[in-house]
């Protein structure tokens, strides 16, 4: 099972706050892997990622891999945690053991078209520029972007990986959402279920 809950950055609560609903383990872990995070409203956003795993009901342990990504100490389980200036969102799965996912926001690409096509030359494949063209909105490029960002961050790769990323023929599966100006991309296993708009939502206040 796959379930998504998000806010706005409005709904965070204040560092101190944050910090004091956390498992002290969890935040030992946080501390760790984000030494050199100093700017406020990054580290709230952060943290709130953990909140909001912590309202999914999630109880096992966290650990961070070599290159920052968070991940559930339980073998059947796994999380991951995007967040813009905007929003913070929290994917988590469990049933199988070593089940991946990987979650991505992004607003509303409002770049210019030229600006999309230098972007889409060196970042996107062939094959991921010639589905732009077919379509060559803002809407289908944020989609596309925030894809290539999902298999990264299920890989835990890092975004050094992002240009060997062709998500237009990849083995993983996608669930594509608007939240308000924002396109949210879950990438998720063949044979996952991905929660259906309605079933996710962002009011933390609700869960």
């Amino acid at each position: 099972m796959i379930r998504i809950l998000g806010c706005s950055v409005s709904q965070i609560p204040p560092r101190e706050t944050l910090e004091g609903l956390l498992r002290p383990d969890w935040l030992a872990a946080w501390q760790k892997a984000h030494a050199s995070c100093h700017r406020e409203e990054q580290v709230r956003a952060s943290l709130a990622g953990l909140w909001l795993l912590s309202l999914l009901g999630y109880a096992g342990g966290i650990a961070y891999g070599e290159n920052g990504r968070p991940e559930a100490t339980e073998r059947a389980v796994d999380l991951s945690i995007t967040h813009t200036r905007s929003f913070v969102f929290c994917a988590l799965a469990e049933g199988k053991e070593g089940i991946r996912i990987g979650l991505d926001a992004e607003p509303l690409c409002t770049y210019p078209r030229e600006k999309m096509e230098r972007l889409l030359a060196r970042w996107f494949s062939a094959e991921e520029r010639a589905f732009w063209q077919d379509e060559p909105t803002a809407e289908r490029f944020t989609e596309l972007w925030t894809k290539k960002e999902a298999v990264v961050k299920r890989s835990g790769d890092g975004l050094c990986a992002v240009t060997a990323t062709n998500v237009t023929n990849a083995a993983e599966s996608f669930a594509v959402y608007r939240c308000g100006d924002h396109v949210v991309t879950l990438c998720y296993p063949e044979g996952e279920v991905p929660p259906d708009a309605s079933e996710w939502y962002t009011d933390p206040n609700r869960s």
